[in-house]
Formats: structure tokens, sequence, C-alpha cells
């Protein structure tokens, strides 16, 4: 088959094209070595859109700087996008110092250092964020809502101190005013540990056989749940009754051939506190039947208030 004459003028072109030999193994090799260390991960980009107009706006901001604990959480901090902070306030037997923040309209990301206020090893284990204790961000005083994420802390080389990176992001479901408009306040809840054996234990549900257990429709209403809870007039103990004195097996009923366990959880949305403990809530796993001994694992749990306000949560039991 003959070539055309233009044809003929871009094969020769083509042919006089010398492509270098490339060891395309060994670039791969090279490349998964440059890979950033496990754990980090980009800088989200929003966070660093109007860093320099954040710095401009924030009248009495301390200069910009960049610490090395940017790097245990994130790849690539633009030195520039960073405003030292170095506020610290100490309660009880630590302190959390905010260390640097980069912030943009509608998002902050915060690197935080806790220490022990005797200046002791401080435990890897202590947490910012858990069921009963978490973190703020107001702007002039108002609270907002969004999206909160928060990397795994680093312990520092000595043990004393204990690095947080902690997100903040608005989804946008709701109208806010700019973060960069006013003051920002990060508000942490406390320092809090997961106790080593989790606190358990098993309540005599005999005094519930007593009383009619109500059996209710299927398109039964909270206010309906709640008014059969309530007409049985019960309030039974748990193990750790001592300790947390709220939360009480207040009822049970029947729906469709389950059996609900009723269990009080104090306020909504309230953390009860003994002492140095503190309890979020309290769950069902299993409801034994003394006379044979067999379990029923819980299949679901409903929440609702009751007519005083206290919130409880229904346990279900299949047989």
């Amino acid at each position: 088959m003959e070539r055309t004459p233009e044809e003929e003028r871009i094969f020769r072109a083509l042919s006089s094209i010398q492509t270098p030999d490339f060891d395309i193994e060994e670039a791969v090799r090279q490349r998964r070595e440059q890979k950033p260390a496990p754990g980090r991960r980009p800088l989200p980009k929003a966070a660093l859109l109007c860093a320099c107009l954040l710095l401009a706006l924030m009248a009495g901001a301390a200069a910009a700087g960049l610490s090395g604990g940017w790097t245990w959480f994130f790849e690539g901090v633009p030195e520039g996008a960073v405003t030292t902070v170095e506020v610290s306030q100490t309660c009880g037997d630590y302190t959390l110092t905010l260390e640097e923040a980069i912030v943009d309209r509608r998002g902050a990301v915060f690197l935080l250092a806790l220490t022990r206020a005797d200046g002791g090893a401080v435990d890897p284990e202590a947490e910012l964020r858990r069921n009963t204790v978490d973190f703020r961000v107001l702007v002039d005083g108002v609270w907002l809502t969004g999206s909160m994420h928060d990397e795994e802390p680093v312990l520092s080389a000595d043990g004393k101190t204990l690095y947080f990176c902690m997100e903040f992001r608005d989804m946008g479901w709701r109208e806010v005013r700019s973060l960069l408009d006013g003051t920002i306040t990060f508000q942490a809840g406390g320092v809090a540990k997961a106790p080593e054996e989790p606190l358990t234990g098993t309540v005599d549900l005999a005094p519930l056989a007593e009383r009619e257990v109500p059996s209710l429709e299927r398109e039964r209403t909270r206010e309906d749940a709640a008014q059969a809870v309530e007409q049985q007039d019960i309030a039974l103990p748990l193990s750790q009754d001592h300790l947390f004195p709220r939360y009480q097996v207040r009822g049970a009923y029947v729906q469709e051939g389950t059996l609900a366990v009723v269990v009080s959880q104090g306020e909504s949305g309230q953390v009860e506190r003994s002492g140095a403990l503190a309890c979020a809530g309290v769950t069902a796993g299993a409801l034994t039947d003394s006379r044979t001994g067999q379990q029923y694992l819980c299949t679901g749990a409903e929440g609702f208030p009751l007519s005083d306000g206290t919130w409880v949560m229904a346990f279900s039991f299949a047989g």
C-alpha cells in the first residue's frame, strides 16, 4: 500500500524521533519511596484559600509561623497559611495549648498540645473527642455546627506532650457568618480516657413481672410508648447506681412479638459525671432468661422523651 505524500511526510517525521531508554520499574520504585509517611494527608485545599486574607483581617494577630507539629498530620503546609496563637488554659491536671491555626471562611484546622500541669509524662491514651467530651468552634460567641474531624494524636519523643490536630468544616447547611469576620473561640470539653474495663452489671427484672407489660400497636407514636412506660411507675436501679443514679430501668412494652426494655438516660445530650468518671449513656447487651439461662441479644434501640423531659432508650429483644 502506497502512502500519499502527506502520509509519507508524517511517517518520516515520526521515524526520526529517538526515544531514550527509560527504566520504568526503577522510576516506580523511587516514586513509592517518596510517598508521604502513613497517617499524613494533603492539607484540605479550602483551608488555604483565604489564609493570606485571614492574616490581613485579624488585627493584632500573631505573626505567621510554622511549627514542626503540622508535619505529623499534613504534607506540604505553606508557611504563610499558618497563624501562631499560643494560648493556653490549665484545668485540673492538664494544660491545653492552641499553638497554631489555619482558617478560611468556612473552616479551620487547629494544632493543639496537651501537657500535664506538673510537667510530667502525659497519658498517651488521653483524648479530646469521644462520647463524653468534644470540642466546639464559636465565632463572636455563636456556636457553629458542621463536620468535625480529628487526626490520631502524636506523642512527643520525651512523652510529655500529646499533639492533636482538630478540623472543623461548615457544611453549608445553613447560612453562617464567615469565620474570618469575628473572634474565633476553640472550646474543648475536657480530657477523657476510656476505662480499662467497661462498667457493666446485671439488673433483676423480676419486679416488671408484677406489673402488666403493655402491648403497643405497630403504628404507635413515641408519645404512646412514653405513656405506656410512665403508667408502669417503676424505677429499677442499675449496678452502678451509686455513681450514676439517673440511669434506671423505667419499664417495658411488647410490640409485634418483641420485648422492649426501657432505660432512662438522664437529660438528652447531657453527660453525667461522678468524680473522675463520666457517663454518656447506657446500653443493653443481652436479656437472660433466669429459668433456662438462654440469652437474647439486643436487636435494636429507639430513644424518646418522657413527659418530664427524661430521655429514655427502649432496647428491643426478639424471642
